[in-house]
């Protein structure tokens, strides 16, 4: 597996550009932690391919979008090669590391990055929820005003919803009540994908 630097003091990984994705989280799983990032297109491809497109992140309500989880990057470029600087949100100032995300290597390829990484949420479940009439609305307007806190959430059609909540075991527990009954009262069904 190619060099991956994880700093459990300022939770950052550091990490060639190459690496796939897949790879990354699974190495950061198995010390407890994840990148909080889930593209559309799958983790089959490299951070390279997911930075230079921007592409967006499933559990974006949770971690952010990838340019919100990058801190910084290493980029050769044709003035030769630019470090970008870890600053915080509140620096005043352009933000080079955004210039060079989504820019589908207009302005030079990425060679390292550095990431910022979570604590593995300690419980994780996928629900799937049906409804025979068209209930979905109503559940929404209920749902996303009730607090629960998710990592994602897609529409599937006009009946089907499925909902990613994770967490401590007592707020997906919590959360987990709390669908169940709304689900109930908006006459549907619901039932588990996958958890731990």
């Amino acid at each position: 597996m190619k060099k991956i630097f994880l700093d459990e003091i300022s939770l950052t990984a550091t990490c060639p550009a190459t690496l796939l994705i897949a790879d990354l989280e699974t190495y950061l799983r198995k010390k407890k932690y994840t990148l909080g990032y889930q593209p559309e297109a799958g983790t089959k491809l490299t951070l390279q391919k997911a930075l230079e497109k921007r592409m967006p992140n499933r559990w974006a309500a949770r971690y952010g979008e990838i340019d919100n989880i990058c801190m910084a990057l290493s980029v050769n470029t044709p003035f030769g090669p630019i470090q970008t600087r870890r600053a915080p949100r509140a620096a005043t100032g352009p933000d080079f590391k955004k210039i060079f995300i989504g820019s589908s290597k207009k302005y030079g390829t990425l060679q390292e990055v550095i990431l910022r990484v979570s604590p593995r949420p300690e419980r994780e479940i996928a629900l799937q929820i049906r409804w025979k009439k068209r209930n979905q609305e109503d559940f929404l307007k209920r749902f996303l005003g009730s607090g629960v806190s998710f990592r994602s959430l897609q529409k599937m059609n006009s009946q089907e919803l499925e909902i990613e909540l994770c967490g401590s075991r007592e707020s997906v527990e919590a959360g987990l009540k709390t669908v169940h009954k709304m689900v109930k009262e908006t006459g549907g069904t619901c039932s588990m994908r996958r958890g731990r």
